[in-house]
């Protein structure tokens, strides 16, 4: 199940804090989201080769018997043509029943971590609108990031999933007030968010992609830090 992952690109800290907080603005924009290519949902052989390692499963009913057989890729395919579609809630539901069978049936978590970078993503998204209180922002935040860490601990190699963690970081760092007493929350903001992007950079892949993210935030980041030290 190769799922690519979608940008929730955040981006850049300033201030002692208000130099960090203001870069930090035009850095939480974008956001990488795990979404293969259009084709790859109906025609990728890698994500179905992948798949099919542990499907079809079955569906079990309250009484415990099987009674109808629905391959997982058939739920994974339904929810990123929902995600793709703009349909979140509906991806979530698809992805969360997904989890369910898989759990229910031991499959590995490690052959189905892009799932939880899926949900992430769009978790991610979900706390970028404007419609929103800060309350449930904050909720969709936390829920984000405790999706792309599920993703990077069944496989640390998602490159992916480590720069949309560090961008959330990011964001965080974002809500922090503008006081002196802030200072170090927002350092230690800004380290915690670079340490992610190292582990990106690290990663001998071809996400290019997270890759270049990855770059160019260790780079804002690193100025931002410098700029905090002057003040």
């Amino acid at each position: 199940m190769t799922i690519s992952t979608m940008p929730i690109l955040c981006h850049t800290l300033i201030s002692a804090t208000v130099v960090a907080l203001a870069l930090l603005s035009s850095s939480t924009n974008a956001f990488i989201s795990p979404l293969p290519p259009a084709k790859a949902v109906s025609s990728s052989r890698s994500t179905s080769l992948r798949i099919r390692r542990f499907i079809p499963l079955n569906m079990i009913s309250e009484s415990g018997f099987s009674m109808e057989e629905i391959p997982l890729s058939q739920i994974f395919q339904k929810a990123v043509m929902l995600q793709r579609s703009g349909d979140r809630s509906g991806a979530l539901n698809e992805y969360q029943q997904f989890l369910k069978v898989a759990t229910s049936h031991d499959v590995d978590p490690m052959l189905y971590s892009e799932v939880y970078a899926n949900m992430g993503a769009i978790y991610a998204m979900q706390g970028k609108g404007t419609a929103i209180n800060n309350e449930l922002k904050t909720e969709l935040r936390i829920n984000a990031k405790d999706a792309f860490k599920e993703a990077v601990n069944y496989r640390p190699s998602l490159g992916s999933a480590w720069v949309n963690l560090a961008l959330l970081t990011l964001a965080e760092g974002k809500e922090l007030g503008n006081s002196s007493s802030e200072q170090s929350k927002v350092e230690n903001t800004l380290k915690e968010a670079r340490q992610c992007c190292e582990r990106a950079l690290g990663l001998d892949n071809d996400d290019e992609q997270s890759r270049a993210l990855a770059n160019k935030l260790v780079v804002d980041i690193d100025s931002m830090m410098k700029q905090m030290r002057k003040l």
